[in-house]
């Protein structure tokens, strides 16, 4: 159905209603001033607003529109109701629509209200640092979520809901905005520079688990990633801030057999260039990195098959792919031509003089591929097929300014134009992504075989085989109860993250051993299990300055599972005892990431996402199933604190739960006090028995 114009404040536009074309109980609803083509969009089945079918014009008030267990009844004054038709309940109205003028022609300020209510829990929208008050809702109702804000260091937004009146809706809008859900009548949708307002509004089949079926549509419109490797799921990642040189590597890893454990990744961070801008091994290789692929062979026959080297997307004056991205127009520029000085990230390793820090322009192919020319010379031909693309929020901010600028320019090759960044900043890390899984798979290299970790995410970077992982994390109890909140949120818009396993930053190594065997038991349930930081003290003598490969002293202290105090003993006991659980489940759990695959099911959920008829499980904000078969209650505090910690367990009386460790049962819908041991080895975990 296509409404005839209408006003919205400044505005005329129009309202589009189609079934989403491909997805079963889904509807596309656009708001647009014109039928545009080609837009940046993370829908893979169509990129247009009008889908290959065109909409009939409306002509009776009412009308419907239908797709399987969904319908829109669309009315003349642009108010459109959507409804599951299996329980009758309208989920949301789209009650008003507000356009503005805005700076650039044919791009408008929305804001688009829709219903909502005190009660309504809103989940999802990617990861915004949850506060770690497990007294505060895992909810977003009562927020407002700012796309700019949150586009930094341990924030991404991907405008995907869940709401608890069971349907999900997605903002198919990769610029700047936010969702206010401030107010208990209604749920205000804001874009502050787009052409259109595009809507996916979806719900489960008839007969379907109202929250695994919104998944798997989600999915089937945004496209399914693909299968992590088993060397990704199958052992840990080793990594520091950060390993200096090709012997100290070889040494790490000999020295984690040495203790037990075989890490199947080793990251090498930054810094391993003379200039932010080589792509290469460039500080005092013949010292430092002098035979890079006779490590990753050596690495190799010690059982750590895969490494993954760091990036970031800055060019330094005097680095290597300073000239050519200056010179050919590589660099993001402001809409006035000036390549944009992308702030202070810069080595004294390098004798730069005063050229702006360029940061390269990934919306352009040309951009892409250039990069791509330096990551394969120096990693890819020397065995490192895998890519750390750090700071893709991207990082910093230009030189002088507080914020990241929206008046830069991008190009949308699909209609050959400028951009300007307001509209499609969201883009930045899809863009970058897509780059890199160019460059591996035009290298000769099976899709599946190269994968990224990045720091930041939109809908689209699971196509380009991008791992997420919180960001710049401290080393607190606190922290890591926030991370569990995250994760119940991220997984619901983004199938693969992890954390910086012990957090990132200000842990002492002589006294966080506790808290390290604590995140181990919370990291072996995630997509990935990666120890990774930069941890104090680093007293000469412990931590020796190698005036080489080290020379600005950016190596902390020791990271490594044997070194965690006051008892490394105990410590060391507890993290292996972690990793083994994970191998003990690996079957499970490689079973259950190939239905997130397939199907959209999250491997880490909230507890309401399987018991969707107990109230009190959307309560819940630090527990969470494993798939349908395990409850974990990850250990949030140190024993000092408290030896109990209170579980929850979901459903009726039906439900049985069996204790990982100790065989004790429990029934559903009690709340226990179980008991913690001082000895690390166990945590409350649950084995779904039966379901009479």
């Amino acid at each position: 159905v296509a409404l005839p114009m209408v006003l919205g404040a400044d505005i005329n536009y129009q309202t589009i209603v189609t079934p989403f074309p491909g997805v079963s109980s889904s509807l596309r609803i656009v708001l647009c001033t014109e039928r545009w083509q080609g837009l940046p969009s993370a829908f893979v089945s169509d990129n247009d607003a009008t889908s290959s079918q065109e909409p009939f014009e409306y002509t009776a008030d009412p009308t419907t529109v239908t797709n399987g267990n969904i319908e829109a009844t669309v009315f003349g004054n642009g108010t459109v109701t959507v409804r599951k038709l299996d329980t009758g309940d309208i989920v949301v109205t789209l009650m008003s629509v507000m356009v503005a003028n805005t700076t650039q022609e044919t791009y408008y300020a929305w804001n688009v209200s829709m219903s909502s209510d005190a009660e309504e829990g809103i989940y999802g929208l990617g990861e915004l640092e949850m506060d770690f008050d497990n007294s505060k809702p895992l909810s977003y109702k009562g927020n407002y979520v700012d796309f700019k804000a949150n586009q930094l260091n341990k924030h991404f937004t991907i405008p995907f809901a869940i709401s608890s009146k069971r349907y999900g809706i997605f903002l198919n809008h990769p610029g700047w905005g936010g969702i206010d859900m401030q107010a208990d009548s209604k749920t205000i949708w804001e874009a502050t520079m787009a052409r259109q307002m595009d809507f996916f509004i979806t719900v489960a089949d008839k007969g379907a688990n109202p929250y695994a079926g919104i998944m798997e549509h989600y999915y089937e419109a945004i496209g399914h990633p693909r299968m992590l490797p088993t060397w990704a799921t199958d052992g840990m990642w080793a990594s520091k801030e950060r390993y200096s040189s090709q012997t100290e590597i070889e040494g790490v890893v000999k020295n984690y057999t040495n203790h037990g454990i075989t890490p199947s990744v080793l990251v090498i961070d930054w810094k391993h260039y003379k200039c932010v801008g080589d792509y290469g091994f460039t500080l005092n290789p013949e010292v430092c990195w002098p035979k890079p692929s006779a490590m990753v062979q050596n690495l190799k026959d010690m059982g750590t098959t895969q490494m993954f080297v760091s990036l970031h997307p800055w060019s330094q004056d005097n680095s290597n792919s300073y000239d050519e991205f200056m010179d050919k127009g590589y660099c993001l520029k402001y809409a006035n031509g000036t390549t944009v000085n992308w702030g202070s990230w810069t080595l004294k390793s390098c004798k730069a003089s005063n050229g702006p820090l360029c940061i390269y322009n990934p919306s352009i192919p040309a951009s892409r591929q250039a990069l791509w020319s330096y990551l394969k010379k120096d990693y890819f031909d020397n065995g490192i097929t895998n890519f750390w693309t750090d700071g893709t929020e991207p990082a910093g901010r230009p030189k002088g300014e507080q914020g990241l600028p929206g008046d830069v320019v991008f190009f949308n090759e699909k209609r050959n134009e400028s951009v300007p960044g307001e509209a499609v900043f969201m883009m930045w890390p899809v863009w970058h992504a897509t780059g890199v899984h160019e460059g591996v798979v035009a290298a000769g290299m099976d899709a599946n075989a190269s994968w990224t970790l990045t720091r930041s995410a939109w809908a689209g970077s699971q196509l380009q085989n991008a791992i997420v992982w919180s960001g710049d994390i401290s080393s607190d109890f606190d922290t890591l109860a926030a991370q569990v909140k995250n994760a119940l949120n991220v997984y619901l818009t983004y199938p693969y993250w992890n954390t910086d396993t012990g957090g990132f930053g200000g842990g002492d190594w002589q006294n966080m051993g506790e808290l390290v065997v604590r995140w181990f038991q919370f990291s072996i349930f995630t997509t990935i299990v990666r120890l990774h930081g930069t941890r104090d003290p680093r007293e000469p003598g412990m931590i020796p300055l190698d005036a080489e490969c080290d020379p600005t002293g950016a190596a902390g202290g020791p990271i490594e599972p044997w070194v965690y105090g006051p008892n490394t003993t105990l410590s060391l006991a507890g993290i292996k005892k972690a990793l083994q659980i994970r191998s003990d489940l690996q079957s499970y759990f490689r079973a259950q990431l190939s239905l997130q695959v397939t199907a959209g099911q999250p491997v880490l959920r909230p507890l309401w996402f399987d018991f969707f008829d107990d109230s009190k499980a959307f309560e819940i904000n630090d527990q969470f199933m494993f798939g349908p078969d395990y409850m974990v209650a990850p250990v949030l505090q140190a024993l000092n604190d408290s030896a109990v910690r209170q579980v929850y367990f979901p459903g009726s009386s039906s439900v049985s739960y069996t204790n990982y460790f100790t065989n004790e049962l429990y029934e559903g819908g009690m709340t226990v006090n179980v008991s913690l041991q001082a000895d690390l080895l166990s945590f409350p975990l649950f084995k779904v028995t039966s379901t009479k």
